[in-house]
Parts: C-alpha cells; structure tokens; sequence
C-alpha cells in the first residue's frame, strides 16, 4: 500500500525541498508557482537557490568525462551485441526482443555514466559555508552516504515518495547524469528497499561512511 506523506507546515521547509528540481527546471508547474511565491519573500531560500545553481554548474563542468565514458560503453556493449550465425546446427538459444537488448543496454550506460559522477563528487564534495544550516534540517547536516538513479518517466510526486519510504533525506541532485545523492540510515535496511522498487534503477552507497551493502 502507498504511504500517506505529511507534508510540514513550515514553508521554507517545502521550498527547500523543491529547490534541486527548481534550479534544474523541471518541478511540476503547480510546484514552480509555490517556490516561485515563496522566494520573492525569503531571502534565506534565495541563498539556498544560489547554492544549488552552482552545485548544477560544477556537475556540469564533469560531464565531457562522463560523456566520453558513455561513448565507450555503448562501443563496447555494440560490439558485444550478438550477430546471425551463417550456418546454426544447434537448437537456437531463446532470445531478448530488439526493444528488451536497447532497454538493457540503455540502463547499463546510464548506470556507468552514474558512477563516473559518483566518482566525481567523491572526489569533488560541493563548497558550503559551515556557518550555514538549511531550514529544513534543523539538526546538524549530514553528508550524503548513497547514490540512487530513476526511471526518466518517475515524476517528481512519485520520486519524494520513494525517497521517504526509505526515510531518505535529498543531499544534492538531480546531476547531470540524473542522478541524486541522499542520506540514508546506516543499517542498509533502506538501501535494499529503494533497490527493490521497479522505479530505482541504480541504489548504491558512497564509500564515504555510507549504508551497508
């Protein structure tokens, strides 16, 4: 059964929520008005925006790695691409469709190229200021312990859903690659529920202290 999500009362709190889909231009209208209504008001949201439009630039500067990372994927997963055989004595092996091998395909690239920018933003934390805490965390913040990626067709209501099933809290995201970094509980317990959601398609800790595998 789905879960009912409450959504809180304070409204810088709904705004932080919404702002990595903002600066990335892809909230619900609906959701674009509210946000929009809010930060002509809020100077704190504002700041917060600025933040999460320059993360957007520095995800963005990597992505020729990414990119050429992908490029030798699809090479490799072409030429691994099975061929007709010109002579078949045995009983021919059962077969994906054309649409099964492209959708298998598409995923694995898009998997790889995920965990080049996983790569990245190890390496790479974004800046904050320390004296800065975000208004929808009132506790002391929390550095992101896993990477996990959706289907394109995921809405932005479905994507929140998921993410509080799993207790998650949203770090950083959406990148480049479409991929957001989260903070989990540290038991693996969630992880292994987002994984086993026909929505997620890559669920992976970061290295960095992240939830067991």
């Amino acid at each position: 059964m789905g879960q009912l999500i409450a959504m809180p009362d304070d409204p810088c709190d709904t705004v932080l929520r919404l702002l990595p889909w903002h600066a990335t231009a892809t909230l619900d209208p609906s959701d674009e008005q509210v946000v929009e209504r809010h930060l002509a008001g809020c100077a704190m949201c504002r700041a917060e925006l600025v933040r999460e439009r320059a993360l957007a630039v520095a995800v963005r500067s990597a992505a020729p790695a990414a990119a050429g990372g992908w490029d030798a994927v699809r090479a490799l997963l072409d030429r691994a691409e099975p061929r007709p055989r010109r002579r078949a004595r045995a009983r021919p092996r059962p077969r994906l469709d054309s649409g099964g091998q492209h959708a298998w395909r598409w995923i694995a690239g898009a998997q790889f190229a995920a965990l080049l920018v996983l790569g990245t933003l190890v390496a790479w934390p974004p800046q904050r200021d320390e004296g800065y805490r975000a208004l929808g965390d009132p506790a002391a913040v929390r550095a992101g312990n896993a990477l996990v990626m959706f289907r394109p067709e995921t809405s932005e209501a479905a994507l929140r859903g998921l993410l509080a099933e799993a207790d998650a809290r949203l770090v950083d995201g959406p990148t480049a690659a479409g991929a957001y970094v989260i903070a989990l509980p540290g038991d693996g317990a969630a992880l292994a529920r987002l994984r086993a959601r026909r929505a997620v398609t890559l669920a992976e800790p970061i290295d960095r202290g992240g939830p067991a595998r």
